[in-house]
């Protein structure tokens, strides 16, 4: 017998063999179902938590709310985040400074020195860099049913939970409303939790507790400084005549954000401010636009 001819009978049983291994199917394990996502706890006093990490993915827009006046983009909060960030570090060092108190910041820290805020029991956050919702995510936030009940979606290692997280996962819509960045200013995480999701007033007496920052709190209300009530009533306008029906503005609070407007008309920056996020976001403040420049 020829010597290949051999060598070939010889290697025909390990060719079986291997053909035998390789025709063994390898079984996948099952992706996590969406309901079981690990999300973190609900987050229910108002916008008093900033998380950096990135959410899971809005689910379908609930019938609850979608107006035809909603912006295009951003989708999401950390959506927003991220273009406002970049917003500031293009308009330089002058407009990075954070709304109730005019701390400079770079980055993502925050120099409460430079502005002589007088930290109160959170020096970590305190350097941290926010986003203040001016009106707060838990004012339109709980008129959302994931919100006040919960949904499928919203489970955490098989316990439903409810809230602002729940919202944020299961309702496209909520999510669209919380990343309008005409309702985002840059804060210092304290300073974002002191204010929580307290009413803005005028409140009697000048009780300064927080250094040479002016604004002063109760258990129920926040006063800003004067030279931004404007920008905070044109926001909470903005907020109410673009997403109507969620009590954003109550007939008892539209006369002192008339006022506030009226004596705090819009400077440069916030006018520069409403250009570029309308380039980004489809859409712009009109109560700055019709407002008098100073």
């Amino acid at each position: 017998m020829p010597k290949r001819s051999l060598f070939m009978m010889r290697l025909a049983p390990f060719a079986m063999a291997l053909a035998s291994c390789t025709g063994v199917r390898t079984e996948r394990a099952p992706s996590t179902p969406a309901s079981m996502l690990d999300v973190d706890d609900d987050r229910d006093a108002g916008d008093t938590s900033e998380s950096e990490s990135e959410p899971a993915t809005p689910a379908e827009p609930t019938p609850h709310l979608e107006p035809p006046s909603a912006p295009a983009q951003p989708r999401s909060f950390d959506d927003a985040k991220r273009l406002l960030l970049k917003i500031y570090a293009e308009a330089g060092p002058a407009q990075m400074r954070t709304l109730y108190c005019g701390c400079a910041y770079a980055g993502h820290v925050v120099d409460t020195a430079s502005c002589g805020y007088a930290v109160q029991s959170d020096p970590l956050r305190a350097a941290r860099l926010e986003w203040e919702h001016v009106v707060p995510a838990s004012v339109f936030g709980r008129t959302f049913p994931e919100w006040r009940e919960g949904a499928p979606a919203c489970l955490k290692k098989n316990r439903a939970y409810r809230g602002r997280k729940c919202a944020h996962l299961a309702s496209r819509a909520f999510a669209r409303i919380e990343g309008d960045m005409h309702n985002l200013f840059p804060e210092d995480g304290e300073i974002n939790n002191l204010r929580g999701d307290r009413m803005m007033a005028v409140i009697p007496g000048e009780a300064r507790a927080y250094g040479a920052c002016d604004f002063e709190i109760t258990s129920t209300l926040f006063e800003p400084r004067p030279a931004i009530r404007g920008r905070i009533a044109r926001a909470y306008e903005y907020m109410d005549a673009t997403y109507p029906g969620l009590g954003i503005l109550p007939d008892g609070y539209r006369a002192q954000m008339a006022q506030w407007d009226a004596d705090d008309p819009p400077d440069t920056w916030e006018r520069a401010r409403n250009d570029k996020i309308a380039a980004l976001q489809g859409n712009r403040n009109p109560f700055i636009d019709r407002a008098p420049s100073r």
